[in-house]
């Protein structure tokens, strides 16, 4: 009798022992659904700033593209000898866009005279030289374009740095 009673209190030990785990596994249960849930909402998230990055990404394409045709629009018409001020005159709307447009352009280029250029030295090289006098902090994706503009004389010719962001800009300026 003696050890009927101590296998079922063995058997009543277990059955708590089992209850317990039970508890713990339906925890782990709710903790996994409530992660569960959690993942499905950044997913989501995640959906919708990628779909608002690709849009601010198409709409900047678009900018550029219009940019790149104003530019080559107002190169084609320097080279036909016309001036400026003539067509600002002739047509008042497309001035105020055209001037709205070139102080743009402007805020995210730097102009650098007097920099000399060495034989062999491509435009990045020089640029390379710049960042290092400077002490300034540039990465490739910093610097949308460098190029030399001829220049009058025998000058060294200027040196234009258009940056991706006006911020950079303005950060080689404080320098």
């Amino acid at each position: 009798m003696e050890t009927v009673h101590k296998k079922l209190d063995n058997f009543e030990d277990i059955k708590r022992r089992l209850d317990c785990c039970a508890q713990k596994l339906d925890s782990v249960a709710s903790v996994t659904q409530q992660l569960v849930s959690k993942v499905d909402e950044l997913t989501r998230s995640n959906a919708a700033l990628a779909a608002r990055c690709q849009t601010l990404e198409d709409r900047s394409d678009v900018i550029e593209n219009r940019l790149s045709d104003l530019a080559a629009s107002v190169g084609s018409l320097q080279e036909s000898g016309s001036s400026t001020n003539t067509l600002r005159r002739s047509c008042p709307l497309t001035s105020s866009r055209l001037d709205q447009l070139e102080k743009q352009s402007k805020d995210f280029e730097v102009f650098v005279r007097g920099l000399p250029e060495i034989s062999g030295t491509t435009v990045l090289g020089m640029v390379s030289r710049l960042v290092g006098a400077l002490g300034v902090s540039c990465s490739a994706g910093d610097i949308a374009r460098a190029y030399l503009i001829p220049s009058k004389g025998d000058k060294p010719r200027p040196l234009i740095i258009r940056f991706t962001f006006c911020v950079m800009r303005d950060m080689w300026l404080d320098n």
